[in-house]
């Protein structure tokens, strides 16, 4: 039996984050047997398992579109994220389109802990929103909502 690779994984199972190697193993054509292994001594083993997501959907009027969507890449999103109170952020186009016109994206931040995101809406959320009205006042309308991510998490069986 040839040793073929050591991955480290993460699952996570009933709400609990859970870390194992993965050794595979196997001959000449990568045949072989996947053992799964857990990491013991990790600070976050089995750590409970929250995660917020803060999603700001905004509607921009076509005119400023291509200005905003440039902003929002190079300057907004990365201001959010160095606030220090997201671990990522993900843009998306809302594919529908709008009785009042206009383009509709919708930003997902997440962040680690309700603290987390409380802490960002006491000091961070006021400055970086009046940025972005004073750069495109009165051509975009938003909302927010924020999600708790659940404990399930679903992939297409391969």
């Amino acid at each position: 039996m040839a040793f073929r690779g050591l991955n480290r994984v993460i699952f996570i199972w009933k709400g609990e984050i859970c870390f194992y190697y993965i050794l595979k193993t196997g001959g000449e054509r990568g045949l072989g047997v996947n053992y799964i292994l857990p990491i013991f001594g990790l600070e976050k083993q089995n750590k409970k398992y929250e995660m917020y997501v803060y999603n700001i959907t905004t509607n921009i009027e076509g005119s400023a579109e291509t200005d905003w969507l440039l902003w929002m890449q190079e300057t907004h999103i990365p201001e959010v994220l160095e606030t220090g109170k997201f671990l990522s952020a993900k843009m998306c186009k809302v594919l529908v389109e709008e009785e009042m016109g206009g383009v509709t994206y919708s930003v997902q931040y997440t962040a680690e802990t309700k603290d987390a995101l409380e802490a960002y809406y006491k000091e961070d959320a006021t400055i970086l929103k009046n940025k972005m009205n004073s750069r495109y006042a009165g051509k975009f309308v938003f909302f927010e909502t924020e999600m708790k991510l659940i404990d399930k998490q679903f992939s297409a069986k391969n």
